[in-house]
């Protein structure tokens, strides 16, 4: 044995080495339990995830609940520029039957600054007081309440909400904020957790669809 190792080349040594990661790799993969979950929106996908996060995880680190804060800032700016930008659109192309979504008056001038705000903006107290502002507003509402017509989630009228809360400069996110924020953009990717040897992919059928059929033709 000691013969043949010292007869081998510097690749040859490397390659050995590749095969044994691969095939530890494929051992522990073996082991792990994967399961996908299919639904549309509000079937309980999300909240299956949560329980076991909850019984078999450890939830979610106080670095990792930080780390979501900004997370939570961007999904406020990015989602209330979609519904301003929505509203105006169904207000103005369609007003018999959006007619309902015309911004008001009084949150005109906010409607405005959202508009040349950036996505990744820190949520000061000017910002705070323009969501809350927009979010009076009954034209901003009756678009939110439109969100499935353009991809608007549910947990962005709990972060409106609780605007005041979350820009306080203690703020942390809680787990359930983290959660909803994992999942916010469910419809788009699988989102993937392993813990405790197990795997479990979450996704809309149609996100896994995609997905799927992009990887057989990459094949």
């Amino acid at each position: 044995m000691g013969s043949f190792c010292s007869s081998m080349t510097d690749e040859d040594k490397q390659s050995v080495f590749v095969d044994d990661d691969i095939a530890t790799a494929r051992k522990k993969d073996h082991r792990i339990k994967k399961l996908l979950l299919l639904g549309a929106g509000g079937s309980g996908k999300s909240t299956f995830f949560k329980q076991l996060q909850t019984i078999h995880g450890h939830g979610f680190s106080d670095k990792d609940r930080i780390s979501y804060k900004n997370h939570v800032y961007h999904q406020i700016i990015e989602q209330m520029k979609r519904i301003i930008s929505r509203a105006e659109e169904f207000s103005e192309d369609y007003p018999e039957e959006f007619g309902d979504c015309k911004i008001g008056n009084e949150a005109i001038e906010s409607a405005e600054y959202f508009e040349l705000l950036r996505d990744d903006a820190p949520v000061t107290e000017d910002i705070t007081d323009k969501v809350q502002i927009l979010w009076r507003d009954n034209g901003i509402r009756n678009t939110f309440a439109k969100r499935a017509k353009f991809g608007v989630t549910d947990s962005t009228g709990y972060f409106f909400d609780e605007i005041k809360r979350i820009s306080s400069p203690n703020y942390i996110p809680s787990f359930e904020v983290c959660f909803m924020r994992a999942f916010a953009h469910n419809n788009a990717n699988v989102y993937v957790y392993k813990q405790r040897m197990f795997c479990c992919a979450v996704t809309a059928p149609q996100a896994w669809w995609t997905n799927s059929s992009q990887s057989k033709a990459h094949n």
